[in-house]
Parts: structure tokens; sequence; C-alpha cells
């Protein structure tokens, strides 16, 4: 596979891989959920403080798809290049703000299996973002490549 030029369906091919490590998960877990799914940790007054930051997160998430545009967030086709909002600070705030709330959600419910979702979350968010950087590349040129070298790729940098 040329990780330059993705084919047109990239997206769904991960969203397929996605969905089938989490059947194959669901799976180890329904086979061995006796060692598994009791796996739990207690994070005490953190995981409150986790569902609070979810909830916060969930609001920075609508931001971020308020200023791209629902239409460009649903087809994974670069429809224009978004500068303003989130979009000022970092390159991909969905991906950020989807981490964190799979981030928040191991916090709060402290299992295992949580935990691996979120790893699972995040190296699939971070193929997308992979690809999604070549497309906007290869769709705004030199435009995306001058707002690349002013924005942070996923997380800020406030300095």
């Amino acid at each position: 596979m040329d990780f330059n030029h993705p084919p047109k369906n990239i997206h769904l091919i991960i969203n397929i891989a996605l969905f089938l490590f989490i059947l194959i998960m669901l799976s180890l877990i329904f086979i061995f959920y006796k060692t598994i799914f009791f796996l739990q940790f207690d994070f005490g007054i953190i995981s409150y403080f986790a569902l609070i930051f979810l909830f916060i997160l969930l609001i920075f998430q609508a931001w971020a798809i308020k200023h791209i545009g629902i239409k460009a967030n649903l087809s994974y086709e670069p429809l224009k290049l978004v500068t303003t909002g989130p979009y000022r600070y970092v390159r991909h705030p969905v991906y950020l703000f989807d981490i964190l709330c799979a981030f928040s959600l191991f916090l709060y419910f402290g299992h295992f299996v949580i935990f691996l979702a979120l790893l699972c979350i995040t190296l699939m968010q971070l193929l997308h973002l992979h690809f999604e950087e070549k497309e906007m590349e290869n769709k705004f040129g030199q435009k995306y490549r001058d707002y690349a070298k002013h924005t942070d790729l996923i997380f800020p940098k406030f300095s």
C-alpha cells in the first residue's frame, strides 16, 4: 500500500478493521470473561472528575464538528480547509476529543476492556490521521502546508 497516495476507500477499510477488532475483542471477553471481565481498577474520586471532563469534552467535540460541518465529518471528504475554532490550535481536534473521551470513560469505569478499547481507538485514530493528512495536502497543496506549519497535529502546545 502506498502511504503517500491512499486508496479512496481507506476510511471504510479502517472502519471495517476497527469493527473486526472489536468483534474479536468481544469474542475474547466472552471466552475469558472470568479473568478479563472482572479485572477492574478503582480510581476513586478521579472517576467523578473524569465524568465531568467527559461532558466538557463532548461540548468541545460539538464545537469542532460545528466548525468543520457535519457533512464533512460524516463523509470523510475534505470539503474545505477549516482554520477557525479549535482548528486554530490543532489540525485534528475531533480525533483529539475522541481519544480524550475514551480515556475519560476508562477513568470513570476502570475496566480493563475499556482500556483495550482506548488503545484500539487511539491506534485507529492515528492511522486515520496519517491518511487524512495526505488527503488534505493533496487537495489543498501549499495552503495546507502553510497551515500545518503554524498548527500542531493533534495535541496543542501551549507555549
